[in-house]
């Protein structure tokens, strides 16, 4: 049996954290970025914190509402450690 794999939920803490800093930079309330993106306060805590990981669409859609501040924000497609494919 394979040990627990710790790298996706690092890479999940990494992404939450630039993205926290983007949507703070661009002077956005979680709440209202929520809402500009079509997902609930709590969904984008969770992303923010790295508990849960978005998909696509909804990377897109966060990256769109940030507009240049965006940049700072990058999707993680697979895992440093290891290479697996993550679902984003």
């Amino acid at each position: 049996m394979n040990a627990p794999h710790n790298a996706i939920p690092q890479a999940g803490l990494v992404y939450g954290k630039s993205l926290r800093k983007s949507r703070i930079t661009a002077g956005f309330s979680l709440r209202e970025l929520a809402r500009k993106a079509g997902i609930s306060a709590s969904f984008l805590s969770d992303i923010e914190l790295g508990r849960r990981y978005p998909s696509r669409k909804t990377h897109r859609k966060l990256r769109e509402k940030l507009g240049r501040h965006a940049e700072m924000v990058y999707a993680i497609r697979s895992c440093p450690t290891c290479g697996r494919k993550m679902n984003i």
